[in-house]
């Protein structure tokens, strides 16, 4: 049925590409923030055209990490508490996800002794 959900008896409802909540919005703003972090560090900060002070790095490095984490909770209680259903839902977790999966590999090997 290709993404469509039975309501009812013969009646077949689709699922939503944009999200049907302000809570669904702000998580699509927050990982609009998130990917436009992670997009520009290549070009702009490993480059080396643009340099950060200590304190600007630091900016944005939260910028980064709690737009991210931010969108994917949002995300996450938008589809599980609010019950909207669209499809735009599921990208917002892509960047948590890789957030988390970084936090875990630098402070949680640590953590554990695996690191040098």
């Amino acid at each position: 049925m290709n993404g469509a959900t039975m309501d009812g008896p013969g009646v077949v409802k689709q699922r939503p590409v944009a999200p049907e909540t302000k809570l669904g919005w702000w998580s699509i703003g927050f990982m609009v923030v998130a990917g436009l972090c992670m997009v520009l560090n290549g070009p702009l900060l490993m480059s080396g055209l643009v340099s950060l002070t200590p304190v600007g790095g630091v900016i944005y490095v939260l910028v980064l990490v709690g737009s991210a984490l931010v969108a994917a909770a949002l995300s996450l209680i938008a589809m599980l508490r609010l019950h909207d259903r669209a499809w735009l839902l599921f990208f917002p977790l892509v960047p948590g996800v890789l957030v988390l999966v970084f936090l875990i590999g630098e402070f949680g090997a640590a953590a554990l002794g695996l690191g040098h």
